[in-house]
């Protein structure tokens, strides 16, 4: 709240000499916080609307935050405006997850750089956003906000067990609808990405990867993000079929 209130109520509060007054300079942010459910607090309240106002600063260049997904995104007030970061070239994004991705990303028409990390655990599940639902067509309309502009893209995943001790399987994951979007990113030239968001988890060879991967890029690492959390051969959710001679 203090933090805020700096931002968008300058000399409202004095910290001591030179405070927060001039957060207008600032270019580079770093936004960190636990990602999994801490017992010592209330793991319902979310860090959104704190990490949100910096979006506002004219000078801001890059950000590296960890973004929790709220039931309902609103930009904070007191404005009732969307930020436009048009300084804003590289993005590094924890947490959030593709239902909120897009509200981001709409606002960063200069984006060159997008480091985004899909994550899911039971402890911080919810029925909105953090599901074991990989929406893959979700994805590839957030992503399309920044399709004149990106040329760098990562995309990992991530899904861990939750705290319980008798959780000893990873959750599986679903992904539905498909990331062809993505072959439209003319701009784009390297690009870092699991096999899954690719082509999904069972072996389909009528899914191919021209149809997906950009004509235009030049350095491509496919990795094998989520392959754990579809190999336990329990539940109801797809298997992970790919081999490595399969690829």
């Amino acid at each position: 709240m203090v933090l805020r209130s700096l931002i968008f109520e300058p000399g409202a509060y004095k910290l001591g000499k030179g405070d927060f007054q001039h957060f207008e300079y600032l270019q580079n942010l770093t936004f960190a916080h636990c990602e999994s459910r801490d017992e010592a607090c209330d793991w319902k309240v979310k860090n959104t609307a704190d990490i949100l106002p910096f979006f506002y600063l004219p000078n801001l260049q890059f950000v590296s935050a960890s973004i929790d997904n709220p039931d309902k995104w609103l930009w904070p007030a007191p404005l009732t405006h969307a930020p436009s970061p048009l300084k804003l070239k590289s993005l590094d994004l924890n947490n959030i997850r593709e239902r909120c991705l897009g509200e981001i990303l709409a606002v960063t028409k200069s984006l060159e750089t997008l480091s985004w990390r899909w994550y899911y655990d039971n402890s911080v599940a919810d029925d909105f956003a953090v599901t074991q639902t990989l929406d893959l067509d979700q994805v590839g309309a957030a992503l399309s906000h920044v399709q004149g502009t990106l040329k760098d893209l990562t995309i990992t995943a991530d899904c861990q067990r939750a705290t319980a001790v008798d959780n000893q399987f990873y959750p599986g994951v679903k992904a539905e609808g498909s990331l062809t979007a993505l072959v439209n990113f003319d701009q784009l030239k390297t690009l870092q990405i699991s096999l899954a968001f690719l082509v999904g988890f069972a072996e389909d060879k009528t899914k191919r990867l021209q149809d997906v991967i950009p004509r235009n890029v030049e350095f491509l690492t496919i990795t094998d993000d989520l392959a754990l959390q579809n190999c336990d051969e329990v539940g109801e959710w797809p298997q992970w079929e790919w081999t490595e001679s399969a690829y």
